[in-house]
């Protein structure tokens, strides 16, 4: 027996949608602080497993950075788009 194919409609916007800002730090957040209770709540109770906790504290801190580099790199194009915007305006009314 042979499926039928699946229709066009089916695969529009699979991964179009870009990632918005502030994801990244929401999901640094939660990662970060999954990872932070994991190693406290098993350091407390003396287990040797503790340091399993470190990954998902990683992985959250590595998407800390990210968002905090690109808000950096972000507002600094602002600043620029701001600034030749200025220049234009300014350039017109002479």
């Amino acid at each position: 027996m042979e499926l039928p194919p699946l229709p066009a409609e089916y695969f529009e916007g699979c991964g179009s949608r870009p990632k918005k800002h502030a994801n990244y730090l929401l999901n640094g957040l939660v990662w970060f602080f999954i990872g932070a209770g994991i190693f406290i709540a098993l350091y407390v109770n003396e287990d040797s497993r503790a340091s399993h906790g470190v990954i998902p504290l990683g992985i959250g801190l590595a998407y800390l950075i990210y968002y905090f580099v690109e808000s950096k790199k972000a507002m600094a194009e602002a600043r620029l788009a701001e600034a030749k915007l200025a220049e234009a305006n300014s350039v017109k009314s002479v």
